[in-house]
């Protein structure tokens, strides 16, 4: 057998990382792409989050202040103005939340559920005419404009937490069912306000709206305290 050279040892010696590096690096690209697609989808689930946790902000306002428009005996030119100032904020906040979504829908970021969820969204700003319009003409008396109200925000609340959740750790994904947590007791607040709301204006108590407004404040407590377990020692800070 042939004796190698100095030089082709050397090449051999030099060969053998390189071999090794490539052939970890090629089991580590797969990881590392899906990591960095997770982190993505993370990011692009906070955005939207966010988004959708300023329409829900807005839609609750209108909601409450609508309700209060309902059922007042005076004062009406003023209610109507702060209610068709609510309006404004929630337009503002259905076009960014629509927008966001569809970019994320053309981007490939959102799961299949987050998809259907986004294309039927465009259609809440035409039901949100629909019923401005008979509330404004009174043809929508308090309980029905709750209720309409409480169902696109409790849909918004569902279509946010649809995000896929694989590939996040158990602190982040704690602090994520904080966060859900946190939107359904905002949620039931803000029930209770517009509740609380409704039943102050009218001319005598409604007890189906006196009725929603204890059950509201009881299940914004059962919500405060699933973030408090959530959050665990971090509740404390709260």
């Amino acid at each position: 057998m042939q004796k190698l050279t100095i030089r082709q040892v050397l090449a051999i010696l030099l060969l053998v990382p390189l071999v090794s590096s490539a052939f970890n690096l090629w089991e580590l690209v797969p990881t590392a792409l899906e990591k960095t697609s997770n982190a993505r989808m993370l990011g692009k689930s906070v955005i939207l989050g966010d988004v959708a946790g300023n329409l829900v902000h807005t839609l609750q306002i209108e909601r409450g202040s609508s309700a209060g428009f309902a059922t007042a005996t005076e004062n009406r030119s003023a209610l109507r103005n702060r209610m068709f100032g609510a309006q404004e904020k929630s337009d503002a906040a259905l076009e960014a939340f629509i927008t966001a979504f569809e970019a994320a829908r053309r981007e490939g970021e959102l799961s299949s559920r987050a998809i259907k969820f986004a294309e039927a969204s465009s259609k809440l700003s035409q039901d949100i005419k629909s019923t401005r319009e008979q509330i404004v003409t009174g043809n929508l008396e308090a309980p029905g404009i709750i209720a309409f109200y409480s169902g696109i925000i409790n849909d918004l609340i569902l279509g946010s937490a649809a995000q896929s959740m694989s590939g996040i750790d158990e602190a982040i994904a704690d602090l994520r069912y904080a966060h859900r947590a946190l939107l359904f007791a905002k949620e039931r607040a803000g029930l209770q306000r517009a509740t609380g709301n409704a039943l102050i204006h009218a001319e005598k108590i409604d007890e189906s709206l006196l009725e929603g407004f204890i059950i509201h404040t009881g299940m914004q407590t059962v919500f405060l305290d699933q973030l408090r377990h959530a959050l665990g020692d971090r509740a404390n800070a709260m």
